[in-house]
């Protein structure tokens, strides 16, 4: 985690309620960039705590150059999934068997990989590249 952390472009956010409710760390690289991983504890989920952690890692002012971010999600995270597409993430892609499913020794799960513009983009970015193609 240190050197996740340590590397250029990563930025790592915790939640406070009293204590740390939730958390994401995220790393860009020029106009991309991706969340690694973002968890909320059992209680203070529904809450509006992840919604305000991917707000305010699009928002920050280290994000300016972004002009997408992409996260992977198991696409049996219902919660997860509704979460992101709120907040204007699409599904780009299937990275099959993906994670490894907990608790469930060789079984693999499925990852979605989803996409948010910001808002700044250029719209023939959609399709991946600035000419539209």
């Amino acid at each position: 985690m240190a050197r996740l952390l340590a590397m250029p472009g990563s930025l790592a956010l915790i939640a406070l309620q009293d204590s740390p409710v939730g958390f994401l760390i995220g790393r860009q690289v020029a106009c991309e960039a991706e969340i690694i991983s973002v968890g909320v504890i059992p209680a203070a989920r529904a809450t509006g705590v992840g919604a305000a952690l991917l707000t305010t890692y699009a928002q920050h002012p280290s994000m300016r150059p972004v002009t997408e971010i992409f996260l992977e999600v198991a696409v049996d995270n219902h919660p997860a999934i509704a979460l992101y597409a709120a907040q204007g993430f699409r599904k780009v892609g299937l990275r099959p068997e993906y994670y490894a499913a907990p608790g469930k020794s060789g079984i693999k799960t499925d990852a979605i990989l989803m996409r948010r513009r910001l808002p700044d983009a250029d719209p023939a970015s959609e399709n991946g590249n600035a000419t539209g193609d």
